[in-house]
C-alpha cells in the first residue's frame, strides 16, 4: 500500500490530526466543530485526562476543575471565554487586573490548585504577562498551558515555547470554519477519549475534518 492510499483510508479525524500536525510542527491534533467548541474540548482534556469516569461525569466536578488566566485574557470567543471553560466542568479563575498581571498572582492560583493556564493571543494591555512568562510560572508547578491562538499563523512557535496545546481557526489553514487543537499527543488524545462524553457534541464530523485534511494535504488548491 502507498503512503497516499494508507492516508486515504484513515479515519477524517486521524487523517486531519496528521495533516495538521505535520504543518504545525505538532505530536497531533484534533478537529472540533468549532473555535469555541475547541476551547471547551481542549478544558475538558485537561481537567480529565484519559479518564473515562471524570469524562462521563462532565460537566460535573469530581475533581480539582480550576484553569488560571488572566483578567485581561477573559475575553469573547463567539461567547465569552469563561463561559466555553464552565462548559467543560471547570472553573476559571482570573489573575491580576484587567491591564496588568504580576507573575506572583499567577503562582498564587497555581499555588491553590489550577489544573492548567489558558493564555490567549493578541488579547490584553502590555502589562500582561506574555506567553514565555506564563509558561515558565506554570511550568514552576509543572501545569501545561493552553494558548488560544485563532489565526496569527505562529502556532508552531506558540508549541515551541512550551504551550501543551494550541486552539486555533481551521480557516486559518485554508479549511472550512471549523475548531483545531494541535500539540502534545497525549493531550490530544484526551480530547479524543472526549467522545465519549461532552466531546460527542464538540468534535467535528467526519465531512468537516475531511474538508480540513484536503485543504491542509493540498494547500495549492487553495
Amino acid at each position: 500500500m502507498t503512503c497516499d492510499a494508507a492516508t486515504a483510508t484513515l479515519d477524517p479525524q486521524r487523517r486531519a490530526g496528521r495533516a495538521v500536525a505535520g504543518r504545525l510542527a505538532a505530536q497531533d491534533a484534533v478537529v472540533a466543530a468549532s473555535l469555541p467548541a475547541a476551547v471547551s474540548l481542549a478544558c475538558a482534556a485537561l481537567l480529565c485526562g484519559h479518564d473515562l469516569a471524570r469524562i462521563r461525569a462532565l460537566p460535573g466536578r469530581s475533581g480539582p476543575s480550576a484553569i488560571a488566566l488572566q483578567k485581561g485574557h477573559a475575553v469573547t470567543v463567539g461567547a465569552p471565554l469563561g463561559q466555553l471553560v464552565r462548559l467543560a466542568g471547570a472553573e476559571p479563575r482570573e489573575a491580576g487586573a484587567v491591564d496588568q498581571c504580576l507573575a506572583a498572582e499567577l503562582e498564587a492560583l497555581l499555588e491553590a490548585g489550577a489544573v492548567a493556564g489558558l493564555w490567549v493571543a493578541g488579547a490584553g494591555a502590555p502589562g500582561l504577562l506574555d506567553l514565555p512568562a506564563f509558561h515558565w510560572a506554570c511550568r514552576s508547578w509543572d501545569r501545561p498551558v493552553l494558548v488560544l491562538d485563532p489565526a496569527s499563523g505562529n502556532w508552531a512557535a506558540r508549541l515551541d515555547a512550551g504551550a501543551a496545546l494550541v486552539a486555533l481557526d481551521g480557516a486559518a489553514l485554508g479549511g472550512p470554519p471549523c475548531g483545531v487543537i494541535a500539540g502534545a499527543g497525549p493531550l490530544i488524545e484526551a480530547c479524543r477519549l472526549q467522545r465519549h462524553g461532552i466531546g460527542a457534541a464538540l468534535l467535528a464530523s467526519d465531512p468537516v475534518a475531511l474538508a480540513l485534511a484536503l485543504a491542509v494535504e493540498n494547500p495549492e488548491r487553495g
